[in-house]
């Protein structure tokens, strides 16, 4: 590739990836005293070693209910989560056509009492403040489901291999001009009327969805997805390293990849060959990609530096399992997801 013509191809796509991560609004937690009282619906399975944190981390107050809904858990999760204040609510036998998250958090927001539901993982770390904030955004916008990416707490060398694939997420998250269709999966809050109205988790597209989140934001068909503050909601959603990355992301990228804005991907790929194309062009221009990396990856998660410069070894790594995820989508192949065999579909 000549260049004048390499070098100009580089810059449109570094300035795409500036762009696409900083388009989404942040979530930061906002007191409210007078707030209505609010349902939490906690979905977990095999969650002992997160379930009590997470359930003290809602700062719940008094008339507020939370559910951690226990699907068929093996361990602790039940006893530890009504140790720490939760309602219990056993998921039950999941009918057929139904993936474990959807049957869970159907049976919470049915079991619900109060207007307004928020939804959260157990592995989710919320701030004081937090509930009320997402409490206000959903009595603005009764209709609307309203979602947060909460900012990744990583600590092991392995959690960083989800570096790319997080901030592609949050690049893929607003289209251009038309209602938001993608919301992410861990911080959930709605309108329970609004949810039962439309079927929830239990409607057809989203009871056996890999990507619920996905599926269910396409159901509301108006979301707001938002990016958190440090300091206002935290998780760690791959503690197990590069192994957790390889099962979460194969088994949900392939579904992801035809639900995004077709722009926004086309934008996404162009940043994506920025960074492999640039190297090609002038080993220099590998110095801005990887100042770039480590700006905008410190908006998703507590990525650094070293991370960051080895930018071209996460690239190879992205691509891989895109076509891991692919491949598995077009045979019908499985992963193993929260002990269960789930089918890449």
């Amino acid at each position: 590739m000549e260049g004048r013509t390499g070098a100009l191809i580089w810059l449109v796509g570094h300035a795409v990836g500036w762009w696409l991560a900083r388009r989404l609004p942040r979530f930061a937690a906002a007191a409210d005293a007078d707030r209505a009282p609010v349902s939490v619906v906690v979905p977990a399975r095999n969650e002992e070693g997160n379930v009590a944190a997470c359930v003290a981390s809602l700062h719940a107050r008094a008339g507020d209910e939370v559910i951690v809904v226990d699907d068929e858990s093996t361990d602790a999760t039940a006893l530890l989560a009504r140790g720490a204040g939760a309602t219990v609510l056993q998921a039950g036998p999941r009918p057929d056509g139904w993936l474990g998250k959807p049957w869970a958090c159907q049976r919470g927001v049915e079991a619900a009492s109060h207007g307004t539901v928020v939804m959260v993982d157990a592995d989710v770390r919320l701030a004081p403040g937090a509930l009320d904030a997402l409490a206000a955004m959903v009595r603005s916008h009764p209709d609307r489901l309203t979602s947060v990416q909460p900012w990744h707490a990583v600590e092991r060398p392995g959690e960083h291999a989800s570096m790319l694939f997080n901030l592609l997420a949050i690049m893929a998250a607003r289209p251009f001009g038309r209602r938001q269709p993608l919301a992410f999966g861990p911080v959930l809050a709605c309108s329970r009327a609004r949810y039962l109205a439309l079927g929830g988790h239990g409607h057809p597209s989203v009871r056996g969805a890999l990507v619920e989140d996905l599926a269910l934001g396409r159901t509301f068909g108006d979301v707001a997805s938002h990016v958190a503050m440090p300091s206002a909601a935290r998780y760690r959603m791959y503690p197990d390293g590069v192994a957790g990355v390889v099962r979460g992301f194969t088994r949900s990228i392939g579904a992801g990849l035809g639900r995004t804005d077709p722009l926004v991907t086309v934008l996404a790929v162009a940043w994506c060959a920025s960074l492999g194309g640039g190297l090609f062009v002038s080993p220099w221009l590998w110095v801005p990609s990887a100042v770039q990396v480590l700006a905008l990856s410190r908006r998703a998660g507590r990525y650094g530096p070293v991370g960051a410069a080895l930018y071209p070894l996460h690239l190879a790594f992205f691509t891989a399992m895109v076509a891991r995820s692919v491949a598995l989508r077009a045979l019908g192949g499985s992963v193993e997801w929260r002990g269960r065999r789930v089918a890449v579909r």
